[in-house]
């Protein structure tokens, strides 16, 4: 049984305790990472937590697919930032991890000089990366805090986790995973991307691959430099690259009927999908003349019903039966890269008894049942799927608006039900 009376009792109680640990988490972040993380593990102490640092040495990038291009010379990296773990219970076998990530966008420790302190203005709180995801980790400390101040004793680990995440998260959530662990269930505390609060639990993280597709063309015979009506004699760049997207979208729609997912089909219409971001040709061109070098950027989607390797393989038999297809592209002009966001599938199991426990929870204390949000890719929550096998993992974050910019927000009714939903899951799975 929920006791929701209790916990919000407790909140409005010492609400100016919560409030406080947002206000001083928010203070902490707009100096630097290291500095955010030094206070995060000094709270972890001050909480009666242990607490622990660590930090992914460059070397161990090379274990996993993602940001390889960024990060072409591994070696070179001694080591990223540090990343803090508190426990509870430490010496337990299984428990409940929460976590959120501590980096920031790099123009929001510009907004901060000018915005030093919270803002609390018609039921939001104001900072810039106060909703990404400054919240999420001053939710945690003050669900710890809740927790032992209702007198709650863990028999199984508690383990909370200031993490480098999203793009940064070959540093920091790649490297929790293969520290510490397994444990059966996991929440990421992070604002929802679609933006619907605590009303949905994003539960599932769709594959991604991004990849550079070029094509080089062919002048035409002409010295005119005035060449379209020469055109017959040229190889376009654009006419190839607008062939070799037509392609790939049908192949694309054969691949999502092949790759159905009923959830995902149901809120997207498809399973698998390929966008073209950027396409360039002729850059250097006058508009008269045939462009002969372009390329095309883009991404490719994927749901959990596939596997990275397996998509990986497709794509490129698919480009090469493209370039078979194709007199001008068999003699070497296409050629396929990757970029740097690719990332394997995962999906909750939602008939678990963590998925069942956290939409009780969630709606005992929100008066509805939350959805399950299967739009997102690349998300943190598939590492813990991955690597632990753990059963069920999943993001959820307060209510936010204005991401990344100056005017950042999260909703204050939203933010204080987390950390009484927080609450109550970490009892149900650890108390």
């Amino acid at each position: 049984m929920v006791n929701v009376k209790r916990t919000r009792e407790k909140i409005e109680k010492n609400l100016k305790d919560y409030e406080d640990i947002l206000k001083q988490a928010y203070k902490a972040s707009i100096q630097n990472v290291d500095h955010f993380q030094d206070w995060i593990f000094a709270k972890f102490k001050e909480l009666g937590m242990e607490a622990e640092e660590f930090r992914v040495a460059g070397k161990e990038l090379k274990r996993q697919p993602a940001f390889r291009l960024t990060y072409s010379d591994p070696d070179s990296i001694a080591e990223g930032p540090k990343n803090i773990v508190g426990y509870l219970n430490k010496a337990a076998t299984d428990g409940i991890l929460l976590y959120a990530h501590a980096d920031k966008k790099p123009e929001t420790y510009e907004y901060g000089k000018r915005i030093p302190e919270v803002i609390e203005k018609d039921g939001k709180y104001f900072g810039s990366g106060i909703a990404d995801d400054v919240s999420g980790l001053a939710a945690m400390l003050s669900a710890v805090k809740l927790f032992l101040d209702l007198g709650c004793k863990p028999e199984k680990k508690i383990v909370v986790a200031s993490i480098l995440g999203k793009q940064g998260g070959v540093f920091g959530t790649y490297g929790l995973m293969r520290r510490y662990g397994p444990m059966r269930a996991a929440i990421y505390m992070h604002p929802a991307e679609s933006g619907d609060g605590l009303s949905e639990l994003k539960t599932a993280s769709n594959g991604l691959i991004e990849f550079d597709l070029r094509v080089t063309g062919k002048h035409p015979d002409s010295t005119e430099v005035h060449q379209s009506i020469f055109s017959t004699t040229a190889v376009s760049a654009v006419d190839k690259l607008c062939y070799v997207h037509g392609e790939l979208q049908k192949w694309a729609a054969e691949q999502s009927r092949k790759y159905h997912h009923d959830a995902l089909h149901s809120l997207a219409g498809q399973s698998f999908a390929l966008t073209a971001g950027k396409i360039n040709c002729g850059e250097e061109n006058e508009t008269f003349e045939i462009p002969v070098k372009g390329s095309m950027k883009g991404t490719l989607a994927f749901s959990p019903k596939a596997t990275l390797e397996v998509v990986r393989k497709e794509l490129e038999e698919k480009v090469e039966q493209i370039k078979k297809a194709d007199p001008w592209l068999s003699q070497g002009n296409l050629s396929l890269t990757y970029g740097d966001r690719i990332g394997e599938a995962a999906e909750s199991d939602l008939n678990s008894g963590f998925i069942v426990d956290s939409v009780e929870v969630i709606s005992a204390f929100t008066g509805k049942a939350p959805k399950f949000f299967y739009g997102h890719s690349m998300s943190d929550i598939r590492y813990p799927l991955l690597d632990w096998k753990a059963e069920a993992a999943y993001g959820i974050g307060p209510l936010a608006g204005n991401l990344g910019e100056e005017s950042e927000w999260v909703d204050k009714e939203e933010y204080l039900l987390s950390i009484a939903i927080l609450t109550e899951i970490m009892n149900r799975v650890a108390g």
